[in-house]
């Protein structure tokens, strides 16, 4: 039974940080957005 509370707290942590790259992704991406329309009105 510990094993899987173990497997269980190591999916969270691993779903956590997923979360947090897709965070950074998202981030990325409206910069890009932004820095392309930038170029576009010069």
């Amino acid at each position: 039974k510990k094993e899987l509370e173990d497997k269980k707290k190591i999916l969270e942590l691993r779903l956590e940080s997923i979360e947090k790259q897709e965070k950074l992704l998202e981030k990325k991406v409206i910069e890009f957005k932004e820095e392309s329309s930038k170029e576009k009105k010069d």
